[in-house]
Formats: C-alpha cells, sequence, structure tokens
C-alpha cells in the first residue's frame, strides 16, 4: 500500500488565500461616525450669528479699566432682568 503524503506547500497556499479573503471582508465594513445635536444645541446655535451680541469695543475698555481700578460695581439684579427679557424676546 502507497501512502502519498501532503505537500505543505499546498496547505500554506490555502491557508493564505482563505486568510486574504477574511481581511478583504473585513475591511470592507466601515463604520461611519455620527453626530447629532440636541434640541437646546440647535437653539443656541442662533445666537452665534446675532450682531447684537457683539461687544462694544470702548465699552469692554471702559469695564475693563474699571475692573482694574477697583470701580466696577455689578448689578446682579440688572444682568438678570435684562437676560430674561432677551431671552423670552427671542422665545427661547
Amino acid at each position: 500500500m502507497k501512502v502519498n503524503g501532503v505537500n505543505p506547500s499546498k496547505i500554506i497556499n490555502l491557508y493564505s488565500i482563505r486568510n486574504k479573503s477574511s481581511v478583504q471582508e473585513k475591511s470592507s465594513i466601515k463604520n461611519q461616525d455620527k453626530i447629532e445635536i440636541s434640541d437646546i444645541g440647535k437653539s443656541l446655535s442662533y445666537f452665534s450669528d446675532l450682531e447684537e451680541l457683539i461687544p462694544d469695543e470702548k465699552k469692554v475698555q471702559d469695564i475693563k479699566m474699571q475692573i482694574k481700578n477697583g470701580s466696577y460695581k455689578l448689578e446682579s439684579r440688572k444682568v438678570a432682568e435684562a437676560l430674561m427679557k432677551f431671552v423670552r424676546g427671542k422665545g427661547i
């Protein structure tokens, strides 16, 4: 009885062919990133385009000088009232 051995190069070739197709299948799967912006984020984007929110340079310099001199007095009630008036006016 004659037994023929298995040629190792054929086994290696079969393995490498199968391995390449497996790698190609995995590389064809693409992950896609997603981003979702919340409703609040969308409403806040409205403010980025408002020209009325751009500070007046002279006013900013005056406030900086007052802070530096220690004479700046912040009236939180007026700030809160102006903020609420602004937000209500925009319907947010």
